[in-house]
């Protein structure tokens, strides 16, 4: 039924997403099970998620010693929290970390068919995304906020030389409410589309990453300068 309202051109793509969705959860799931997941990061987004769904957003975190928000001000965190407050358990975070990835596959053929690249090269590229062993590292036995963007910055590379802008704007800001750094991508999607001749777009889209990059890291201050920690041999500042 709902194959049906696909396009049959994206079709095979849409199931190659589904089929690949399913061996990342399943993989994950089996290496959870047998207690092979990371300790650190896959505990902490748990608990903040716990925090969060329990209406306890303002609680020190027992791992990180701060709230949940001041890690990496994740405004993402809430709409996960809601999902995570249905079941929560870690194979929640995991499933929706695995469809993010799954969705790889189909999301780039969709871009390349629009773009009227042939589909021998559009197969490759999908078929490049699902053997690629990134996603699987990305994805066993850990999770992070960030990867759940994955899919909206596709969408938002597709949408930005469109004249319109609903779907545009609000993949931009769900992209960016993943933490902080996520600015950077912003700034690379501003200067995407003023190569594709949006001007005014690529100028709003550069103020709201830097205006989020601001906010972000003053509120997320009290975590610790993630940036610095990981980029500070390049230098004492920012830029």
């Amino acid at each position: 039924m709902l194959l049906s309202l696909i396009h049959p051109s994206r079709r095979p793509f849409v199931i190659l997403a589904v089929l690949y969705s399913a061996v990342l959860f399943s993989s994950t799931a089996v290496q959870h099970y047998l207690m092979g997941s990371q300790v650190w990061d896959l505990g902490i987004f748990e608990q903040f998620n716990w925090l969060i769904a329990s209406g306890k957003i303002n609680a020190i975190s027992s791992l990180r010693n701060i709230t949940p928000l001041q890690d990496h001000f994740s405004l993402l965190l809430l709409p996960i929290a809601l999902v995570y407050k249905l079941s929560p358990n870690a194979y929640t975070l995991f499933a929706l970390q695995s469809l993010a990835l799954g969705c790889m596959p189909a999301l780039a053929a969709d871009l390349c068919l629009r773009k009227g690249v042939s589909r021998q090269l559009t197969w490759a590229l999908a078929i490049a995304i699902v053997l690629s062993p990134y996603s699987f590292l990305v994805n066993r036995g850990d999770f992070h906020p960030d990867v759940l963007t994955l899919p909206l910055m596709l969408v938002a590379i597709r949408e930005a030389e469109q004249p319109r802008g609903w779907l545009y704007y609000p993949c931009l800001l769900l992209t960016l409410f993943a933490k902080n750094a996520q600015a950077l991508f912003g700034i690379g999607l501003s200067f995407y589309a003023l190569a594709k001749g949006q001007r005014a777009r690529a100028a709003i889209t550069l103020a709201i990453s830097v205006a989020w990059w601001t906010l972000a890291t003053q509120m997320s201050s009290a975590g610790g300068d993630h940036v610095g920690i990981r980029l500070g041999y390049l230098g004492d500042t920012k830029l």
